[in-house]
């Protein structure tokens, strides 16, 4: 990459939900990281991009649920194909509900710490 090519790059207008998933709600307080990752994870679960993308998981389960049920109803489909729908269904369910379980466990992370650095403070 030229020069130019990495000034332009730093200088490109950033859509506006990065700012929120770059606003770090790290302070002095709170606990020093392990590593680069745990931060960066602790970021994604506390920004306002992580709420609207778990907003639309949680409505997409649902729909996905529903569809499910209502293909299932009106077709005529045996019974191998009814439960390889749902099994396919509650496959992509726990693949998701792990995905924002692994997130939120940081975002319950940052409370804890924040709470204890909270305590430290009263306590002196």
């Amino acid at each position: 990459m030229s020069t130019l090519d990495k000034q332009a790059a730093e200088q490109a207008v950033l859509p506006k939900f990065i700012a929120s998933v770059r606003k770090s709600i790290v302070s002095p307080n709170l606990k020093k990281f392990e590593d680069e990752d745990e931060k960066l994870l602790l970021d994604l679960a506390t920004s306002d991009a992580w709420a609207v993308f778990e907003k639309f998981v949680g409505e997409f389960l649902k729909s996905l649920e529903v569809i499910t049920e209502k293909k299932v109803a009106l077709s005529g489909i045996n019974i191998e194909e009814i439960g390889y729908r749902y099994m396919i269904t509650n496959q992509i369910r726990g693949a998701l509900e792990t995905v924002l379980g692994f997130v939120d466990k940081y975002a319950l992370k940052a409370k804890m710490d924040v709470e204890e650095a909270k305590n430290e403070k009263k306590s002196t």
